[in-house]
């Protein structure tokens, strides 16, 4: 099982979280959205799920993520990193929620399963 995702106990307990946006560096459009409290990790971690390993494997939420990175490390590119917000910690699922209603409305089609 995949540890490193923020539960809502972390986030009630964290002073701050950052909520960021992942966009796509030809269209500039959001594709991803997401939060957490050590952004330089997070960022890391997304850069591993460039890796053929994470497409198909069953316990791994964010498979379409990570063909998408994929697809863009292919053509020597990587998504544009964008910092949305750094909100307390009890309100960050919140927020984060309101972000990717407003980004789907806007015709984003985001990787986010919510």
């Amino acid at each position: 099982m995949y540890k490193h995702f923020v539960t809502v106990e972390t986030m009630n307990r964290a002073a701050y979280v950052w909520i960021y946006l992942l966009r796509d560096p030809f269209t500039e459009k959001v594709r991803y959205i997401g939060l957490t409290q050590n952004l330089h990790t997070r960022i890391r971690t997304h850069t591993r799920y460039r890796t053929r390993k994470h497409f198909n494997a069953p316990d791994f939420p964010h498979a379409s993520l990570a063909q998408w990175l994929w697809s863009l490390h292919t053509k020597g590119r990587a998504p544009l990193i964008q910092i949305a917000d750094r909100v307390k910690g009890c309100n960050a699922f919140d927020i984060e929620t309101k972000l990717i209603q407003f980004y789907r409305s806007r015709g984003n089609k985001l990787f986010n399963k919510y």
